[in-house]
């Protein structure tokens, strides 16, 4: 495989990193919102679908990455795999001789890109369908303070976070087609005269994050597993899409994630997911796609982030700590990154209790110096940002994790949210599809 291309781009986005990174620990990766970003890669689709994203959203990927590939594209593919780092993804091609990846690997292209911060499906996939940096969309974790409904929200399902159910908050109020700046990469195309399509799994057709998300398509397709995923994908492009209409279809395929929180990302079931998978393209998609079908196709197959192994000794209990009686409410956002909202005038005392209570697991930033930073991208800021970021970001080393003072979440084996390589580093394979 020539990897020198990726190297590169890799080269790229671990030379350049704030002072602050240096705080944060020694594997940091600093997302990189200026052109090496999954953020970027919505502008990049409008540009080849002969569309434009509106301002303030991110530019598009140096053109160096994808102008070659995009002469003649009618429709874009973007298959996204949760959790698929690019390291992982690296070894499983190297581990397997045979990889139909390794084959798509030498009739395209793979590089690294980064993801947001924090490295969550949330955050990420926010930004891919608004082409706007996690503080410019305000959708900044799965747990969130909602200032303006006055409750601390679980973000996929929509509930409060303590004892809600799925969906309550739109009975508080909450409105999705309002809740993430417009217009959406979906709705953009369509202005563009481009059908959007979305397959999704029929589990996740109805759910919150969807309905925020998805606005705009023009027609959701549902699936089970990858291998129908594949076929519906065949059939859409053989028939629906036949002749010179140009389209967005985006994939979203899940289980890689689930796997490597119960099992852990380094795991067997990981590599045998990814064959499976790759398995099933090759057989129901690649092998059967009609020369017409393929004509003017590009596949991008990507992630919104990886994963990094937490074992269950690495948990950090901070709500039994004496420090949690200076917090203003439960820490927010995810396991492996935090957002704390601290008492009044007890800022100084917080951060000396960490130190001396929990020295080298966690790692106690201001916000508005992170803010400042450009950790969450750039500006303008949405209009919650600041109060859904609260006063204090903690960052958890090494392999650690802060435990769920609610007992809600699962005894997860690997995690993600945290600024590591492994988290931080997301796959971008671009193929065409008639080559």
């Amino acid at each position: 495989m020539n990897m020198k291309l990726a190297d590169r781009i890799e080269s790229i986005i671990l030379g350049n990193t704030p002072s602050l990174a240096a705080r944060l620990g020694s594997d940091i990766v600093w997302s990189r919102y200026d052109g090496y970003s999954i953020a970027n890669l919505p502008s990049t689709f409008a540009a080849i679908l002969g569309a434009q994203m509106p301002t303030p959203a991110l530019a598009p990927l140096p053109k160096e990455l994808w102008g070659d590939l995009a002469g003649d594209v009618r429709r874009v593919v973007f298959v996204l795999v949760d959790a698929l780092g690019y390291r992982r993804l690296l070894h499983a091609i190297e581990a397997d001789a045979d990889s139909v990846w390794k084959l798509l690997i030498e009739r395209g292209r793979l590089f690294p890109l980064t993801s947001v911060f924090p490295s969550t499906t949330v955050a990420a996939l926010s930004s891919l369908w608004t082409g706007l940096a996690p503080s410019q969309h305000g959708y900044l974790g799965t747990r969130l303070f909602l200032r303006e409904l006055g409750v601390q929200a679980e973000m996929i399902s929509l509930k409060p976070v303590v004892k809600g159910k799925p969906g309550e908050l739109l009975d508080m109020g909450l409105e999705p087609d309002k809740f993430l700046p417009s217009p959406n990469l979906a709705e953009v195309l369509k202005s563009a005269g481009v059908r959007v399509y979305d397959l999704m799994p029929y589990g996740l057709m109805r759910s919150g994050l969807t309905r925020i998300l998805h606005r705009g398509v023009d027609k959701l397709m549902p699936f089970v597993t990858a291998s129908d995923m594949w076929v519906t994908l065949r059939r859409l492009l053989e028939s629906e899409l036949a002749g010179d209409q140009r389209a967005y279809i985006y994939a979203y395929h899940g289980p890689t994630d689930s796997i490597s929180h119960y099992y852990g990302p380094g795991d067997e079931p990981l590599e045998a997911e990814l064959r499976t998978f790759g398995y099933s393209m090759h057989t129901e998609f690649l092998d059967r796609l009609s020369p017409q079908a393929a004509k003017g196709t590009l596949l991008v197959i990507g992630a919104d982030h990886g994963q990094i192994l937490t074992p269950k000794p690495s948990a950090i209990a901070l709500h039994q700590q004496p420090v949690w009686n200076d917090l203003a409410m439960m820490p927010t956002a995810e396991a492996r990154v935090a957002y704390v909202h601290v008492r009044a005038g007890r800022m100084q005392a917080v951060c000396d209790a960490l130190a001396r209570d929990l020295p080298g697991k966690l790692v106690a930033v201001e916000t508005q110096a992170a803010l400042e930073a450009g950790l969450w991208g750039p500006g303008p800021l949405h209009a919650e940002t600041c109060s859904r970021l609260g006063d204090l970001l903690l960052l958890a080393m090494g392999d650690g994790y802060l435990a769920d003072p609610t007992g809600q979440m699962p005894e997860f084996l690997g995690m993600h949210g945290g600024l590591t390589a492994d988290e931080m580093l997301a796959p971008s394979l671009w193929v065409r599809l008639d080559e």
